[in-house]
């Protein structure tokens, strides 16, 4: 279990070609680790609306792309503190599960209910204590994140890539309900 507070840089990718950001990374000495499909579900609190108190309970199903792994995890995040354009700061917990549809029992049974569900597709890259991903978020397009605990790491990240992307202060499930296009094309077998 980690107990933290996460710093994330959240940008959509509006150039056609990611080569470019693919390129800076590889320059900069980013190695990708790996490549998954996740499914995130999320879940509301039965007596606290968590769109009006900026929090998060989620279950996420992570397959490893091509190694036969899969992981569940259960998130909670805190309210935001915007830093910066497209850049924030959150408390975020996050436990192991074995089974997601036990969980996902004993939080209906609980009065919780499932706000949404979406699928995307995560390349993790990594340079000691900073990760990029690029997300294909079905339905609503690719983005790029960075998180470090450095904030100015995320601004000169941003700062050389500029003409490729827009700073995105939403949460994928705040652009997922806004947009009604984020699709759940997702073997959870």
């Amino acid at each position: 279990m980690n107990n933290y507070v996460e710093v994330e840089g959240k940008y959509r990718i509006t150039c056609n070609n990611i080569r470019k950001i693919n390129y800076f990374l590889e320059e900069n000495g980013f190695k990708e680790k790996y490549r998954v499909v996740e499914k995130d579900i999320y879940y509301n609190h039965p007596c606290r609306d968590f769109s009006r108190t900026d929090e998060a309970l989620r279950v996420r199903i992570r397959k490893y792309i091509g190694q036969g792994i899969v992981k569940i995890v259960l998130t909670y995040k805190g309210s935001r503190k915007i830093l910066a354009e497209g850049v924030k700061a959150r408390k975020e917990i996050e436990v192991e599960l074995n089974n997601w549809r036990k969980m996902d029992k004993i939080l209906l049974s609980l009065g919780f209910q499932r706000v949404a569900s979406f699928v995307k597709e995560r390349i993790i890259y990594r340079k000691k204590d900073v990760e990029v991903t690029i997300d294909h978020v079905y339905g609503l397009g690719r983005f790029m994140e960075v998180e470090t605990n450095n904030r100015s790491i995320i601004e000169n990240i941003y700062s050389s890539l500029s003409e490729c992307l827009q700073p995105v202060n939403k949460t994928y499930l705040e652009l997922c309900l806004e947009t009604q296009k984020c699709r759940d094309d997702f073997d959870d077998s």
